[in-house]
Formats: structure tokens, sequence, C-alpha cells
């Protein structure tokens, strides 16, 4: 099981860095340092999430062609993240 924990880090990681550029592209300004920050904290708090929902390859294809329950889920898990950095809470290391 030692491969598999090292895999989903460097999932984790993958999916950190993917969502803090996707999110700054998505901000088309230069960021400030508060965007910095909740972007960082967003993304921490999502990747966990998200790498839970891959599991195997099919779930993996699920995300790619955007499934419906699977897109569903992402934005119960971002919803939560926002819910949970509005008060207060930080999830980056």
């Amino acid at each position: 099981s030692a491969p598999s924990i090292g895999q989903n880090e460097s999932l984790a990681r993958g999916l950190v860095h993917g969502c803090m550029d996707a999110q700054e592209r998505q901000l088309k300004r230069p960021l400030t340092r508060d965007d910095k920050k909740f972007i960082l904290n967003f993304c921490y708090c999502r990747a966990p999430g998200i790498a839970a929902l891959m599991p195997d390859e099919r779930s993996k294809q699920k995300m790619l062609l955007k499934e419906p329950e699977f897109m569903a889920a992402v934005a119960r898990i971002d919803a939560g993240c926002h819910e949970g950095i509005k008060a207060g809470r930080r999830f980056y290391p």
C-alpha cells in the first residue's frame, strides 16, 4: 500500500498546481496577495476531495468527460471549501 500513498500525494500535488493555474487564469487580472492566499487555500482544500473522487481509471475518465454526477460532486467539494475559507479555516501547510 506504500506506493499508492506516494501516488496519491503526487496526484494531490498535481491537483493543487492545476487548480492554482486554472483559478489564476479565471481572474484575468494581476493577482493581489489576497487573491494568491485565497487560491492557495482553496486549492489545498479541494485537492484531497478531488483525489478521492478519482480512485481508478474509470473515474478519471468521468472527470475528463465532465459527467454530470462527477461535476456535481466537484461542485459540492468547491462549495464546502468556500464555506470553510469564509469561516476562517486554513488548509495549506
